[in-house]
């Protein structure tokens, strides 16, 4: 079975990215880390700040950075499931992260 961090990094890195180009200067920081996306990351730290649309049932597309995104999710992982940080609605995600074995779920977050 594949483990929590796996999947939810699976599934974050199987969204689309947004053409940075069509992101009005206003929206083009992360409101959960504040990075602007069109800022180049250190590679050293291995963050991913492509733009992603979160998948929340909100009218207005609320976008984070990739890493972001897994993060988000990644914190949600004992209450399932992940609520978007601007709208507080649930974002959707596949129903076979949901299946996933509490203590398998506990030792891959350690």
């Amino acid at each position: 079975m594949t483990g929590y961090r796996t999947a939810v990094s699976n599934f974050v890195g199987s969204l689309p990215a947004v053409d940075i180009s069509t992101i009005p200067d206003e929206d083009m920081t992360c409101p959960y880390c504040w990075s602007r996306f069109d800022e180049v990351p250190d590679p050293e730290d291995g963050t991913d700040n492509t733009p992603i649309v979160a998948t929340c049932s909100s009218v207005r597309p609320h976008l984070f950075g990739r890493s972001c995104l897994i993060e988000i999710m990644k914190s949600a992982a004992a209450s399932p499931p992940p609520l978007c940080p601007l709208c507080r609605q649930a974002i959707e995600i596949p129903e076979e992260l949901f299946d996933l074995d509490y203590d398998m779920i506990h030792d891959d977050l350690k």
